[in-house]
């Protein structure tokens, strides 16, 4: 991992957490249709297909599976969350590369997202809340059930069990959030990553300035044998 890697992610969770107040296209999924030397064409999750313009201004991520295991005390995280904050559910859960750690944690309003707990409905999708923070303590918990929303942080502590994990995660302001993390949960980790890891056929998340035509891309994070799960 090169240090000019790391530096073009110090930026991303700003980007991130902007999204927070934009409706789509500002955050595009999909599948990478075809890479050009000006930018991307998409196959929306949705449907249709949108183009998307890329810079040298553009930072870039790999997205590769995890597990629950490898959430460790003090990481920090992003989590995308169904329920009430008295009991949240994640969805899914992104572990963050140090060079992301610590910037605009907080939680907020997320899209809709697909709801992982219903084991025999992938089509449903519920509302969702963002969390970025730090994780500080888990522990094992039995079978899941609830809601949606999204937390990025830090993992402070954890344990697994066939039910999951019951994590804390902390961010700004001396807040906190309990989080319980089924064996559900799409689980993967960023790594630093630049333009060479956009190839066709790769699932991906994308941020983008829609005030300009094209949309242009700001952060795209492409999936390596999973699809990102923001």
């Amino acid at each position: 991992m090169t240090r000019r890697a790391l530096a073009a992610l110090v930026g991303v969770p700003a980007l991130l957490a902007a999204t927070s107040s934009f409706a789509a296209p500002d955050r595009i999924r999909g599948t990478i249709e075809k890479v050009t030397p000006e930018g991307l064409v998409i196959d929306q999750r949705d449907g249709g297909t949108i183009t998307v313009s890329t810079s040298g201004a553009t930072k870039y991520a790999e997205v590769v599976p995890s597990s629950l295991n490898a959430i460790q005390k003090n990481d920090f995280i992003g989590t995308a969350t169904k329920g009430p904050k008295t009991f949240m559910v994640a969805l899914e859960l992104v572990i963050f590369p140090s060079s992301m750690r610590g910037a605009n944690e907080g939680q907020y309003g997320w899209d809709k997202l697909p709801d992982t707990t219903m084991r025999h409905a992938s089509s449903e999708t519920t509302s969702s809340t963002m969390t970025n923070g730090s994780v500080s303590a888990a522990s094992p918990v039995g079978a899941p059930r609830t809601k949606t929303q999204m937390t990025n942080g830090t993992v402070s502590a954890g344990q697994t069990t066939a039910g999951g994990r019951s994590i804390t995660v902390a961010y700004g302001g001396g807040q906190s959030s309990t989080i319980l993390v089924p064996p559900t949960a799409t689980i993967v980790r960023f790594q630093p990553g630049d333009r060479s890891v956009a190839k066709p056929g790769a699932k991906v998340f994308i941020k983008a300035d829609d005030s300009t035509s094209p949309p242009a891309a700001q952060f795209v994070a492409v999936g390596d044998g999973v699809a990102p799960p923001m």
